[in-house]
């Protein structure tokens, strides 16, 4: 995939996608403002972005401003902004990708937390038509007080593990003695360069049982952890947390 055309606005950036197969697309990515005058002005901004990016387009990122009351957990609302947000994707014919998982994506993170809704993605209808597949989830806020938004265009394909080598396996005592053991193949084969790609297969077979043993599932543990927090967040949206 190659992204090219960028333009640069006060609050987005815009470049033009080629994908691999299909009809290229606009995405801008946008990060809002504070304030009422910037936030219309943003909004302005963004219209006169599509006039000119005609064809597919996706629009994503912190908006900084919710669409509807619900987007908020209590009721010091901006109705005026909302109102303008609304008219925004109203007259540029978007629509919002259904976001599973969380009801918010922000929070101050405080002991009576205010939460809302301000991460999305709009897209045009003919974005949308030529990728029905698509699959939208808000993870867990263990890096940041936004939820990170994770986007698949075809949740039905799902691509084959690859062997990862894990940085700290080198720290682990006994880790030279596990390659050593593990850089062994068929004596009948020859092809040098057959010889060495099965030396590579053996080694990581070897080597990823070997870290499982020593330390056990450390993708596991952090899934684990992962899903705690996240457990912790959808909590957090409908009680106070102690």
């Amino acid at each position: 995939m190659i992204v090219d055309h960028i333009s640069r606005d006060t609050n987005s950036i815009t470049g033009l996608v080629h994908p691999k197969s299909g009809e290229d697309w606009w995405v801008t990515v946008v990060y809002g403002p504070q304030g009422d005058g910037l936030k219309t002005l943003f909004l302005e901004e963004l219209t006169a972005r599509r006039a000119a990016c005609l064809g597919p387009w996706m629009v994503l990122g912190d908006f900084n401003l919710i669409l509807r009351a619900s987007e908020k957990n209590n009721l010091n609302l901006n109705r005026a902004m909302m109102n303008k947000f609304r008219s925004f994707v109203d007259n540029n014919e978007l629509k919002e990708l259904y976001m599973h998982g969380r009801h918010f994506t922000w929070s101050n993170e405080r002991d009576a937390p205010t939460m809302t809704k301000i991460d999305r993605i709009l897209v045009s209808v003919d974005w949308e038509l030529a990728r029905p597949d698509y699959l939208l989830q808000a993870l867990s806020t263990s890096v940041s007080d936004h939820a990170p938004l994770h986007l698949s265009t075809n949740a039905t394909y799902w691509p084959r593990k690859r062997f990862r080598f894990e940085s700290f396996w080198v720290k682990l005592e006994g880790f030279e003695q596990a390659v050593n053991d593990a850089w062994v193949c068929d004596q009948a084969i020859v092809d040098p360069f057959k010889r060495l790609d099965a030396l590579f297969r053996n080694a990581a077979a070897a080597l990823q049982a070997w870290g499982q043993r020593k330390v056990g599932n450390i993708k596991l543990q952090m899934a684990i952890a992962t899903t705690v927090i996240y457990r912790l967040d959808q909590a957090m949206e409908t009680r106070g947390l102690t």
